[in-house]
């Protein structure tokens, strides 16, 4: 209290002076007493005033009223009226400067007091009421989604610059008017108006503070033929149609009742065009993608017609070739039969059947490599696995391939284990092991030691990209001491009807590496080829296989 300073404004000098040393014994400070409304004008300017006490009747140029309207409006000094009477044209107009109260002449000390402190608590919550006002108007006004607020009759209170250039509205236009009026949306696929306007429905309170809109008379947004997932578009002021996002919230009061609402939406014109060039974009990459894989698959079309086409070609030309041989000696041994056999003995007709059955033998061989190529390479070669025991299953190929091998070969079978029962496709392992044989002996011209060693080791990984890993890897190692094949020329060996320069005149279809390496990837496997000019070739083949375990 000891801080707050008091104007007096007294019509009579005597009368300001007696109130001046009234509120200095309760304890104000009264820096000066005045008696005209211009000198309380010009005091208000020069000082720190906390309050005003102005006489009502005040003479002169500017009256009691006009004074203090001017000390409020200039300065934000609160304003007491001093009167003892007065007409009711004069206070009408005092009451027009929104005072903070009135005093009845003669004064009294204690009410005197109460009064000051009521103008000065009320001026205090006044001017925290403006700055939260001014607050939340500078917020709403910076930010930057579009706001309108109305009352609960739906009267717009409020719109920021936002709403303003969206709805095509100014302030001073839109205030007061129904909100309806100023946002106004339509159903873009019918442009059915849609019920949103307070003013003209009932505002009820939702769950999630939503507000309910609704009106009796009126059918709902439904049945209007509104969707839940319908975009809007509001009608701007000069008819423009603007895509928007829009939520609308109750204002309520401290009894729950609900008071106005809150409007906020925003232009989303950017985000569809951006939506709609996001899924153009997509639409070209996916048509890209699409006529890139289709024209992949016409290119791998073609390499497979073109590959085909080769293959036609190396297979008629290999028939052609490697049928001519055994049907020449077909056709001779038996044009001899037929004119000399009644005169020969047994052991040189039977020399004669037997080349016979040795060229049907190897026609009907080339027949069937030719026919297990086809099946691989239309993808007909099956994985058939079966308990085998290995073995046993080599020892007995081997017994095989030296009843029809020279004297001049051996095969030295090597293997650590009397016996082994696993899972693999037997038919499979018998084209690998015959045509890694066969070659080795018949690419080694001089004879010599044709080596076949199997070896058996646990595995945990995967040779290929399977689901488990097999529990034993099997490699076969094939070795002979042949012609060996020219470096340059190994990594073409295993495609069909390839064969090494440096054969001759040894018979062979080019055959035999490529299904060799078809069977081992039915198998999972692996192949590998080592080799060196007049010194021999090893082939070693792994093959990831399971144990037997047997019922």
């Amino acid at each position: 209290m000891a801080n707050q300073q008091i104007l007096v404004v007294e019509d009579e000098q005597i009368q300001a002076l007696e109130l001046q040393k009234m509120l200095e014994n309760l304890g104000y400070q009264v820096p000066i007493a005045v008696t005209s409304g211009e000198a309380a004008i010009a005091a208000a300017k020069d000082r720190q005033l906390d309050v005003v006490l102005i006489d009502l009747n005040l003479s002169g140029t500017i009256n009691g009223v006009s004074a203090a309207k001017q000390i409020r409006d200039r300065f934000n000094i609160p304003v007491v009226y001093l009167t003892e009477s007065s007409d009711e044209e004069t206070l009408q107009r005092a009451k027009l400067t929104t005072p903070f109260g009135y005093l009845v002449k003669p004064l009294e000390a204690n009410y005197l007091k109460t009064t000051i402190e009521m103008a000065i608590y009320r001026h205090q919550l006044e001017q925290e009421l403006k700055q939260s006002q001014q607050w939340f108007a500078t917020t709403l006004h910076s930010i930057g989604e579009a706001v309108i607020a109305t009352d609960a009759g739906g009267i717009i209170r409020f719109i920021n610059p936002v709403a303003e250039s969206i709805t095509g509205w100014r302030r001073s236009q839109a205030l007061g008017k129904d909100v309806s009026e100023v946002f106004c949306i339509v159903n873009p696929s019918a442009h059915l108006p849609y019920p949103e306007a307070p003013g003209k429905h009932n505002l009820q309170l939702a769950e999630g503070n939503e507000i309910s809109l609704e009106n009796i008379d009126e059918p709902s947004p439904v049945d209007r033929g509104w969707t839940a997932s319908c975009d809007r578009l509001l009608i701007a002021k000069d008819g423009r149609q603007i895509p928007i996002d829009d939520t609308v919230a109750p204002i309520n009061d401290e009894n729950n009742k609900i008071i106005g609402a809150v409007y906020v939406f925003r232009d989303i014109s950017a985000r569809q065009q951006t939506e709609a060039l996001e899924k153009e974009r997509i639409r070209l990459e996916t048509e890209i993608k699409e006529r890139s894989l289709a024209e992949a698959e016409i290119r791998r079309s073609l390499e497979l017609e073109k590959e085909l086409s080769e293959l036609k070609s190396r297979l008629i030309t290999t028939i052609s070739h490697e049928f001519r041989t055994p049907m020449s000696v077909i056709l001779s041994s038996s044009e001899l039969l037929q004119v000399y056999g009644d005169g020969w003995q047994e052991e040189k007709k039977q020399t004669h059947f037997n080349r016979i059955e040795t060229a049907i033998e190897y026609m009907t061989a080339l027949v069937e490599d030719i026919m297990l190529v086809g099946e691989a390479q239309s993808g007909k070669l099956r994985f058939n696995p079966t308990p085998v025991e290995l073995v046993g299953f080599c020892t007995q190929l081997i017994e095989e391939m030296n009843s029809t091998k020279s004297d001049r070969h051996h095969i030295q079978w090597i293997c650590d284990r009397q016996a082994i029962e696993v899972i693999l496709d037997p038919k499979l392992l018998r084209q690998i092991l015959k045509n890694l044989l066969s070659n080795a002996i018949k690419y080694s011209p001089d004879g010599g030691e044709i080596k076949l060693e199997l070896t058996c080791h646990p595995s945990n990984t995967p040779l290929v990209n399977t689901q488990n890993a097999p529990s034993l890897l099997a490699i076969f190692r094939i070795q002979d001491p042949g012609i060996g094949i020219p470096k340059v020329e190994t990594q073409h060996l295993f495609e069909s009807f390839q064969r090494a320069t440096n054969v001759g005149t040894i018979r062979g279809t080019g055959l035999g590496l490529a299904i060799v390496q078809k069977c081992v990837q039915l198998h999972g496997g692996q192949v590998e080829l080592e080799s060196e000019l007049g010194i021999g070739t090893t082939v070693t083949v792994k093959l990831p296989i399971d144990v037997y375990q047997g019922d």
